[in-house]
């Protein structure tokens, strides 16, 4: 396999996980008000491997407060999505703290919905 064989097949699977990301967040309840979703991690820049998850920062209005609750309204129902749920405020909160995900987000993240602009940088 040539060189530019090999960065065209992993630009490809880099577009499969990121189209999974989109079908996860498209697919989460109506009863929530999505306000930004961010692929982050490995996914987002591109050294992940055949194991990665793809990891979903949400925020989003109509969250649950019990932690049990909120997993059973964003868990992912199939597939290799793990997602991070926050309300604003909380997004606000990590921020405020330095949160390293939030840095991961503004710095290296592929923003489904929502940007950067929109949530501190």
């Amino acid at each position: 396999m040539t060189p530019r064989e090999v960065l065209r097949r992993r630009r490809a699977e880099r577009g499969s996980r990121l189209d999974a990301a989109r079908r996860y967040v498209d697919g989460l309840p109506a009863t929530l008000t999505v306000r930004g979703a961010v692929v982050v991690g490995s996914v987002a820049r591109g050294d992940f491997h055949d194991a990665s998850d793809i990891d979903v920062v949400v925020v989003a209005d109509g969250l649950a407060e019990s932690p049990g609750a909120r997993w059973r309204q964003v868990a992912a129902r199939q597939g290799r999505v793990r997602p991070v749920a926050w309300t604003p405020g909380e997004w606000a909160l990590a921020r405020q703290r330095c949160n390293p995900l939030v840095q991961d987000a503004l710095d290296h993240g592929v923003w489904l919905v929502g940007g950067p602009a929109d949530f501190g940088r």
